[in-house]
């Protein structure tokens, strides 16, 4: 149909793995038995099923343009992207069909709409012309484009993968499917961009404030740690895995869960588009993940992109090999224990880093104040896993094993604390509720009765031109998003308490920000980890004290604050892994639902379109046309720079210096 199609091949090498992985989990005793069985997949092109509209009748059948337009297939009409849209127009057809995908893509209207602007467009051209005719002929001709959308069929009931509509192990026929996006075929639509694989050269090229400082994922131990000089090849790629759950109606607890990877060798403005991460699965169902029967199904591609594939790059004369691997992750608590299989947070062994026992103190899990903490190692939770499944019984808060030890490298080790669910929502959340809900105003710690006074003062605060956006009154912190809880903390929690809080609490407060704003820092010295670790050290070691919150109130995240220096080490700054720019993804997968009916493909169908539109942008616009794209083209996913963190830390300086008063 047209010369853009390209091909890619799977090549084996005789490497070594470095990890258990890429084994068939069925040849792994150590793997729960839910995971045995036969493994079923369709593939169903993601082209089948635009963002259809069918919100007012969820059971009815598409009634759309493209159900009728079957019958086009008699027409022979060929749609060559360099040929003019009509004589003497000034664009192609190619070009033609991007502008209409991009808007489609970037205002997200339905299937009706669609097919109705091809109309209102086709009115406007001179006969004979070569648009688009129909909906249907739109997504015909971008099939060679769309990346797979692959069903994995599974038992409701035991979990057992399906390759028929009866689950022979329990014998039952509750069969359900969650989806698998292609990693290969999206990595492969990645590379095709020169864009993108000129900017994989960034890890060896960036400018470097400090050679000795931590400056990004690069500088941590867990990047230099991966072994065979992997990382030095410039089409060698390392991934960052992140997944959460997503409720998609008010009226119902139908949800979905999306497994992201990230590409850490792009600059961290490139990396956290949406347009550079992959969807590798996507759950759907009223219920919380089957996580190892959802990551088993990652193995096998995983396994060839560890091995080596060859990607067929149209401008390039020669195929290129690339080679991936997953060595980090990020999630909130909850999803990290569910992946790792292993307890929740407010369980004896709950704390995904160390091996702590928490307390029980007035009906509340709480983790007291050690030091000398003993770390979690992967070594070490592959044996317990092992121990686990074995005796049946939870070793140290590890469940069993878990599929992510196949498919990631350290997995361990490999996993960050997440500093939005973590610090911001975390921490300061709770903070602010200590101070302004009105359940704790009899408490020493209570600020409720300055409720107007800390309104007043955030009013009338004069804010830093780039800070994301005007801040709320403290009576609405409820309703804050991350991001501000973000801004208080580094930026005017300080001032805005002076005068209010004791003196002994506002100290306690200015190490908890003096210590996030050191690891936020652009450049990060060993000093300053080393300092950051001793101030949030003491937070921790005050906090507990009657004089400040007491023990009740030692969660599982103000215990994770001691973790956060080795967080740096490990990865780089706190801004360089964290779940802000995943949050964001969430909220666009949720934009292309129009219904109830079939979220999941509506989903994966609009990922496929995006990646489509990207690759033709990159390949066949002319400069006059790519001057309009910008006008209504797709959304970028706001990246907050380290601009203000700078500004904030000079601002917290003066702050604890007395060098500016409260009510500046």
């Amino acid at each position: 149909m047209n010369s853009l199609s390209s091909s890619r091949t799977n090549i084996s090498s005789d490497e070594n793995l470095p990890i258990q992985a890429f084994d068939s989990v069925n040849d792994d005793s150590s793997v729960i038995s839910c995971l045995s069985g036969h493994s079923s997949s369709d593939v169903d092109s993601a082209g089948g099923d635009w963002n259809h509209d069918n919100s007012n009748d969820d059971s009815s059948s598409d009634d759309g343009s493209s159900e009728d337009d079957s019958s086009e297939d008699e027409d022979d009409d060929q749609y060559h992207f360099a040929d003019p849209l009509y004589p003497g127009a000034p664009i192609s057809v190619g070009e033609s069909l991007v502008l209409i995908l991009t808007f489609a893509t970037r205002f997200k209207i339905s299937e009706v709409v669609l097919a109705a602007l091809i109309e209102v467009i086709s009115a406007h051209c001179i006969q004979p012309h070569k648009c688009v005719k129909s909906v249907y002929k739109l997504k015909k001709t971008l099939a060679d484009f769309d990346v797979p959308i692959i069903k994995e069929y599974f038992c409701g009931v035991c979990f057992a993968k399906l390759d028929e509509q009866y689950c022979s192990t329990c014998n039952e026929n509750n069969v359900r499917y969650f989806l698998r996006g292609s990693i290969i075929e999206q990595l492969h639509s990645f590379f095709k961009r020169e864009e993108f694989r000129n900017n994989l050269n960034y890890r060896f090229d960036r400018p470097k404030l400090d050679s000795q400082n931590y400056e990004d994922i690069y500088d941590g131990s867990v990047y230099k740690s991966v072994p065979n000089n992997f990382t030095a090849s410039p089409s060698n790629v390392t991934f960052t895995w992140n997944t959460d759950g997503l409720p998609l109606f008010k009226s119902s607890k139908i949800g979905i869960w999306p497994f992201y990877l990230m590409v850490n060798e792009l600059p961290h403005k490139m990396r956290v588009k949406k347009e550079n991460v992959i969807l590798a699965g996507l759950w759907i169902g009223d219920d919380k993940p089957h996580p190892n029967l959802f990551m088993n199904s990652f193995i096998d591609e995983l396994g060839d992109l560890f091995r080596g594939v060859y990607f067929d790059i149209p401008s390039l004369a020669q195929p290129i090999r690339v080679r991936a691997l997953i060595i980090s992750g990020t999630a909130d608590l909850p999803a990290i224990a569910l992946f790792r299989n292993t307890k929740q947070y407010n369980s004896t062994y709950g704390c995904t880093n160390c091996y702590i026992q928490t307390e029980r103190f007035e009906n509340v899990q709480t983790y007291p104040f050690r030091e000398n903490l003993s770390l979690r190692t992967t070594v070490d939770n592959d044996f317990y896993a092992a121990q686990a499944y074995e005796m049946d019984i939870c070793q140290f808060g590890v469940k069993g094993p878990t599929t992510l030890a196949k498919i990631a490298y350290n997995y361990i080790e490999g996993t960050t604390i997440d500093v939005l669910h973590n610090v911001y929502e975390g921490v300061m959340k709770k903070m602010i509720i200590l101070w302004f809900d009105e359940e704790f105003r009899t408490k020493d710690f209570s600020l409720f009765a300055y409720t107007n006074i800390i309104n007043d003062r955030i009013k009338a605060l004069t804010l830093l031109p780039f800070l994301p956006r005007n801040p709320r009154k403290i009576s609405d912190f409820r309703y804050w998003k991350g991001s501000e809880l973000r801004v208080f903390l580094l930026v005017y929690s300080l001032p805005v308490l002076r005068g209010i809080i004791s003196s002994t609490r506002l100290k306690h407060h200015s190490l908890l920000v003096y210590g996030i704003s050191l690891l936020n820092s652009s450049s990060i010295s060993e000093a300053m980890i080393s300092e950051a670790s001793r101030v949030l050290r003491e937070y921790v070691r005050l906090f507990g004290n009657e004089q400040h919150y007491g023990k009740k109130y030692m969660t599982c995240n103000v215990h994770l604050l001691l973790h956060l220096p080795e967080v740096v080490r490990k990865f780089g700054p706190l801004w360089a892994i964290n779940c802000f720019y995943f949050e964001n993804f969430n909220g666009v997968l949720k934009s292309y639902v129009h219904g109830s009916r079939h979220p999941e493909i509506q989903i994966c169908s609009a990922v496929s379109k995006l990646l489509t539109l990207i690759e033709l942008e990159d390949r066949i616009l002319q400069p006059v046309v790519q001057a309009i794209i910008p006008n209504y083209t797709r959304t970028e996913i706001k990246v907050t720079t380290q601009a203000w963190l700078k500004e904030a830390k000079k601002r917290v300086d003066r702050v604890i210096a007395g060098q500016v008063p409260a009510d500046e």
